[in-house]
């Protein structure tokens, strides 16, 4: 999210004015070239990122608190999906056995997907989230997000593709697991 956003965020939330110059870094940090809504566009960034991170939590814990805890198993689905979201790649199930990451998950679905969509969404960006949430009423998309659309798709079904080709019939990898 940045620093700059989260301050012109708590300025905004004590109702503090913003000056000239924190206007134009504010437009800046979340790629607006409107000065008029950058309010609203501030607003709407931070909502959601903790409203999708949130949701991402929520999802993780029903399958990390039955296994860790209660407190252990809150902050791992809170780290992995905030970690997820921002493209960070932290790995802290790495615990008992070093480098392990995701392994141990390869046969949960609410794992893998819930932090494979984190990843997809936070890497779409605020540009886009913002363009396809107006779309219904532009009917319209801008050209930036048509492009991280189908770069995003290209990438994705490429990157599968050639992992299949590749790992199918590995036994060190993919070839135990099932389809």
């Amino acid at each position: 999210l940045g620093f700059v956003t989260f301050a012109t965020f708590f300025n905004l939330a004590v109702h503090r004015k913003l000056g000239f110059r924190s206007l134009l870094n504010a437009q800046e940090s979340v790629n607006s070239t409107h000065g008029m809504d950058i309010y609203h566009i501030v607003r709407m960034v931070v909502i959601a990122s903790f409203s999708i991170e949130a949701a991402g939590a929520l999802l993780l814990s029903t399958v990390f608190i039955p296994q860790l805890g209660l407190g252990e198993g809150i902050y791992t689905a809170v780290f992995l999906a905030v970690s997820s979201f921002c493209n960070a790649g932290f790995d802290v199930l790495g615990r008992e056995t070093p480098f392990v990451s995701l392994t141990e998950y390869n046969g949960s679905p609410m794992v893998l997907l819930t932090i494979s969509a984190l990843i997809i969404i936070g890497g779409l960006g605020f540009t886009v989230w913002g363009d396809l949430l107006q779309y219904r009423r532009t009917r319209t998309l801008m050209f930036h997000t048509r492009v991280v659309l189908a770069v995003t798709l290209s990438l994705l079904a490429a990157g599968t593709a050639m992992f299949l080709l590749c790992e199918w019939n590995n036994p060190a990898t993919m070839g135990p697991l099932p389809v």
